[in-house]
C-alpha cells in the first residue's frame, strides 16, 4: 500500500510540470434534472475541450452531442454506426459502443450552426463516474492517410508505439474525499513504462486502503468479450479508436472494523462497468478471412496492463482479500 501511495504522489506530481496538464481536485456532486438546453459534458476527459479553447462535447438529456470532425471525419462516423445496425456481423460490436440516435444542426450565439451527431451519454446511469479514456492501438490512421503524417504520428506517440495503447485522460472519483481527481491529456502524454501501470492503479483507488479490484475484474471481463467479438466477426480495421472505461466510483461498502477506513466494498454489490469503444472515424474493410489484428492485440496487451495491476493488488495486500476472509472467520459475514 505505501508503494502505490508513493507512486500516486509521483505521477500527481508529474501531472503538474505543466500548468495545462495539471491534476485538478473538483468538488462532486450528484446529477440533477437535465433539461433540452445543451450544457458542458462536466465527464469529458479525452479530444476536444472547452477548458483548452476549442469546442468540446455538449450534454442533455441523457445524450451527448458531438460537433462534426474536421473533412470527412464526422461523416464516417455516421457511417459506421449505421454499419452496425446495416450489417449483421457487426451487430455483436453495438453493445461495446454508444447507442446513436442520429444527427442534428443547432444554433450557437458564439459558434455559429454546428452539426452534431448525438450519442448515448455512457456517464448518464452514474451518480458518480470515474472515466477512463485510452487511445487503441499503434497505427493512427487507415491506409488512405499520407506515409508523411503517419510517420509523424508514429513518432508523436512513441509510447503507444511501445505499449499498444494510450491514457489519454482520467477522471477519478475520490469516495474518502468526495472529490474528483482529472489527468487530461497533457499527463498522459508523459506516461512512460512503468508509470502506465501506476496510472491504471490509480484509476481504481477511491481513496480507501483497498484498490477497486471488484471493478477490475469486470474490466477485464468486458475487455476479453469485445477481443472475442472482433476475432469471431468484425470485418473492419478500425484506426485511432478510444476505449472509454466507466464505473460508478460511489461504492456501498463493510466495514470491517472501528478502524477508520478499515472497510471494502460491500461483496453482495455488483458493481456497475461500462466499456465503450469511441471516435470511429477511421477504418476500412478487410480482405475476407482477416481480422483487425492490431485493435485485438492493443486489447490483449491492455487485459496483461490490468492483470498486473490485480496481481499487484493481491501481493501487496490492497485487494481487500484477506480482511473479507478475516471478516467471515469472525463471524461477521
Amino acid at each position: 500500500l505505501a508503494s502505490h501511495r508513493l507512486a500516486l504522489s509521483a505521477l500527481v506530481a508529474l501531472s503538474g510540470v505543466a500548468a495545462a496538464g495539471a491534476a485538478l481536485v473538483l468538488r462532486a456532486r450528484r446529477r440533477r434534472g437535465k433539461g433540452a438546453q445543451l450544457a458542458r459534458l462536466e465527464t469529458q476527459v479525452g479530444g476536444h475541450r472547452f477548458e483548452e479553447g476549442k469546442v468540446g462535447l455538449f450534454q442533455a438529456g441523457g445524450k451527448v452531442y458531438k460537433p462534426f470532425g474536421s473533412g470527412s471525419r464526422g461523416d464516417r462516423e455516421v457511417a459506421f454506426y449505421r454499419l452496425m445496425e446495416e450489417e449483421p456481423a457487426m451487430a455483436r460490436l453495438r453493445p461495446y459502443t454508444a447507442h446513436f440516435f442520429g444527427v442534428e444542426e443547432r444554433e450557437f450565439p458564439d459558434l455559429g450552426r454546428l452539426r452534431l451527431l448525438v450519442l448515448e451519454d455512457l456517464t448518464a446511469p452514474f451518480a458518480h463516474p470515474s472515466v477512463a479514456d485510452i487511445k487503441l492501438g499503434r497505427s493512427l490512421y487507415g491506409s488512405s492517410k499520407s506515409s508523411l503524417k503517419a510517420a509523424h504520428s508514429v513518432l508523436c506517440n512513441a509510447a503507444q508505439a511501445a505499449t499498444g495503447f494510450r491514457v489519454v485522460g482520467m477522471r477519478v472519483y475520490r469516495q474518502v474525499t468526495g472529490t474528483y481527481m482529472f489527468f487530461d491529456r497533457h499527463f498522459g502524454r508523459k506516461l512512460h513504462g512503468e508509470e502506465v501501470s501506476f496510472a491504471l492503479r490509480m484509476f481504481l483507488d477511491s481513496g480507501h486502503p483497498y484498490l477497486r479490484v471488484d471493478i477490475l475484474e469486470e474490466v477485464l471481463a468486458q475487455l476479453r468479450g469485445l477481443r472475442q467479438v472482433l476475432r469471431e466477426s468484425i470485418p473492419y480495421r478500425i484506426c485511432s479508436s478510444s476505449m472509454l472505461i466507466l464505473y460508478e466510483g460511489d461504492c456501498p461498502r463493510v466495514q470491517l472494523s472501528d478502524v477508520r477506513d478499515d472497510s471494502i466494498p460491500d461483496p453482495t454489490h455488483t458493481p456497475n462497468v461500462r466499456l465503450a469503444l469511441i471516435d470511429i472515424a477511421h477504418y476500412e474493410r478487410l480482405p475476407e478471412g482477416e481480422r483487425d489484428e492490431e485493435l485485438i492485440d492493443a486489447l490483449g496487451r491492455l487485459v496483461d496492463a490490468f492483470e498486473a495491476v490485480h496481481k499487484f493488488a493481491k501481493e501487496n495486500g490492497t485487494d481487500g482479500a484477506q480482511a473479507h476472509a478475516a471478516r467471515e472467520l469472525a463471524g461477521q459475514g
